[in-house]
């Protein structure tokens, strides 16, 4: 009790006084053959008791949450959204221009139908066009960003995609492929399924 004191001048000024007196106190003990009282156990309050309880369900809830959760490796992109904005052209190149406006939307639809959360089309012609990445993110709520260029070349185009994550800023992967412009609309479609096609798969490389 004398340990317990709250007044520091009060308890044990060092462990040797307290050592004496438990020297004291077995001997006594021992010449009058009773044992000394057991400590008095102050239990903690109810309150106490459950907040214990409680902070100790939360430690293992989360514990167990971070062992049964997918780790995802420092550096993969972590893209499940992305807006498809409209792909640049050179401006003496007319053939590329209808390619470019059109695109999008396939790619669009070929994403979505992946599993992709993909932003409306309106919603990203209502942006402005000097926009960076971050700030497309921003302002539509995506992960991801996809642009791209078309160049023509005879009966053909070269489209060149890219996706940077809208959190960084960086970009996480390009490719490039080629629509065939002898039946334009059915070539837009077979190209934007490709781009999908191998967007998803290398973003699933990236988290495995």
């Amino acid at each position: 009790m004398r340990a317990l004191e709250k007044e520091a001048s009060r308890r044990y000024p060092s462990a040797i006084e307290l050592l004496q007196d438990l020297k004291q106190a077995r001997a006594a003990s021992a010449v009058s053959g009773v044992a000394p009282a057991a400590p008095r156990v102050i239990a903690a309050p109810r309150w106490m008791q459950a907040v214990g309880a409680t902070l100790m369900v939360l430690l293992l809830s989360v514990s167990v949450w971070r062992l049964r959760a997918p780790s995802t490796p420092t550096g993969s992109p972590g893209v499940h959204s992305v807006a498809v904005m409209t792909f640049r052209t050179a401006p003496d190149d007319s053939n590329a221009a209808t390619v470019a406006q059109e695109l999008p939307e396939e790619l669009g639809t070929a994403l979505f139908k992946t599993g992709m959360q993909v932003a409306s089309r309106e919603s990203v012609l209502q942006l402005g066009a000097s926009l960076k990445p971050r700030d497309i993110g921003a302002q539509l709520g995506v992960e991801g960003v996809l642009d791209g260029s078309v160049r023509s070349y005879g009966v053909k185009f070269k489209v060149h995609v890219e996706l940077s994550n809208a959190r960084t800023g960086f970009q996480v992967w390009s490719e490039t492929f080629t629509v065939e412009g002898e039946d334009l609309l059915t070539g837009e479609r077979k190209t934007a399924a490709e781009i999908a096609q191998e967007l998803r798969q290398a973003l699933a490389r990236h988290i495995e």
